[in-house]
């Protein structure tokens, strides 16, 4: 009579990946973290806003989604272009303010 197989002992995930998702799969990327991401290219304010939501979806221990560097990035890239944004336009703006009240009208 053959001995019965005693069941193997859990592989531990591997660092990095969520815990809950089987060894070989990987973990289905949040879509509010790719999309933070894209987003912070076109509309940084946009990106900045959609990364720290996903990250804050991303760090509860029961979540189970990747995209914890997307969304990292994303708030990056969002914070970095809202600020070039916003400096552009101040500059814009007195730039302008500047022209109008510098040249007499008539």
């Amino acid at each position: 009579m053959t001995e019965p197989s005693l069941p193997s002992p859990p592989v531990a995930a591997a660092p990095g990946v969520p815990t809950g998702v089987p060894v070989g799969v990987a973990p289905k990327t949040n879509l509010l973290a790719l999309v933070g991401f894209i987003g912070a290219f076109v509309v940084p304010i946009v990106g900045l806003v959609l990364g720290i939501i996903a990250t804050r979806q991303l760090s509860f221990t029961s979540n189970t989604e990747g995209g914890r560097g997307l969304a990292r990035w994303a708030v990056i890239v969002g914070a970095l272009g809202t600020t070039v944004q916003a400096a552009f336009f101040i500059t814009w703006l007195a730039l302008f303010i500047t022209l109008l009240t510098s040249h007499p009208t008539g």
